[in-house]
């Protein structure tokens, strides 16, 4: 016969605390004071066995919570200490990405260490100075050009003319040779015969 009660007993225990563990604290509360009490004058009765099992469901889902408290708490130690190894290696990423970002904007240039603006301003200027330069110097052969094609063009006016003038010449000599040997025969002829 104990066993029996004690079976009810342990199966009614059972069954309430499942109903219990799904309930919340207020509620089981408000359950049980609403099932599990009388009321004696202005006092509430409750029965010591009913009360024991209220505060054993109680004291579980007390424990519950403990333990997941301090599983969580636990978990954020751990979580702690991921962060802690992240920010570290955050820090070591960033210091390392800064050193590349270092390395990426410099360069090497003749033995010297630039920075890659310095770099690119001065290979524009060289470059600008040599478009300059060949500037300059096309434009001193095309002058070079016409001086020379107005020199040769002017030496060719002046070989004519030379020419010209040495057939000019040639031809008045040849005329003073003629008026020469003319006057000459003129005058050798006046002789004989007188």
């Amino acid at each position: 016969m104990i066993r029996i009660i004690a079976i009810a007993g342990l199966l009614f225990c059972v069954t309430h605390t499942s109903s219990f563990a799904q309930e919340t604290i207020d509620e089981q509360f408000q359950e049980f004071y609403d099932n599990n009490t009388s009321s004696w004058q202005e006092y509430k009765l409750i029965k010591r066995p009913l009360l024991k099992q209220f505060w054993d469901v109680v004291s579980d889902t007390v424990k519950v919570k403990n333990d997941e408290i301090v599983k969580l708490k636990g978990e954020i130690k751990e979580l702690d200490k991921q962060i802690s190894v992240l920010k570290g290696q955050l820090s070591k990423t960033e210091k390392e990405l800064t050193e590349s970002n270092a390395v990426n904007q410099s360069i090497l240039f003749l033995g010297i260490e630039m920075n890659k603006v310095s770099y690119n301003i001065m290979v524009w200027l060289i470059i600008l100075g040599l478009v300059i330069a060949v500037l300059i110097i096309y434009f001193m052969y095309i002058r070079s050009n016409k001086v020379t094609t107005d020199s040769r063009k002017l030496h060719s006016q002046i070989e004519e003319e030379l020419r010209d003038h040495k057939e000019k010449a040639r031809e008045a000599q040849m005329k003073l040779k003629r008026e020469l040997q003319t006057a000459l025969n003129t005058i050798h002829e006046n002789r004989l015969n007188h």
